[in-house]
Formats: structure tokens, sequence, C-alpha cells
């Protein structure tokens, strides 16, 4: 695989979750060789599962405690459509 493509070195100074990532990618391969819907259906509630540990998340809450607390403009609400300038 191309060093553009390195997933790895967050593992680098963790081996115990470098390991077990590695143990989840041998029971995918297995999967996506049996059952490649289950398999792919399987990568798309880890996507989901992993969102609560993302800075995306984070932000994401950082800005729902703003409106909850009267301080987010309409102009910086991400829920509300924004004017087309241009």
């Amino acid at each position: 695989m191309s060093d553009a493509w390195n997933v790895w070195e967050p593992f680098s100074d963790d081996p115990d979750s470098a390991f077990i990532l590695a143990q989840i990618f041998a029971q995918l391969k297995e999967t996506i060789k049996t059952d490649p819907d289950r398999a792919i259906a399987t990568l798309d509630q880890a996507i989901r599962e992993l969102y609560p540990y993302t800075p995306i998340y984070k932000a994401q809450f950082k800005v729902y405690e703003l409106a909850v607390a009267g301080k987010l403009s309409p102009k910086d609400d991400p829920t509300k459509p924004q004017p087309v300038t241009g």
C-alpha cells in the first residue's frame, strides 16, 4: 500500500490497539469472502459508531450548546439554509 494512505501511524505507540485492529481486519477479510453485503453493513455500522469519538462530533455538540444558550446567530447556524451570494 502506498505511503499516501498511511493510517497506521496512530498505532505506532499503541501496540494493543494495533493488534485488535489487525484482528478486526482478519475477520472482515473472511466476511468479505463469504458475505460481502454483511461486510459492507459492518463497515457502515463501524463508521456510525466511531462518530462520537471524532472532533466533528465534539464541534457539533459545541454548536448545540451555543444554540441552547441563545448564543448562536442565524448566520452561524449550520441547520438553517444560508442565503446564496454571488
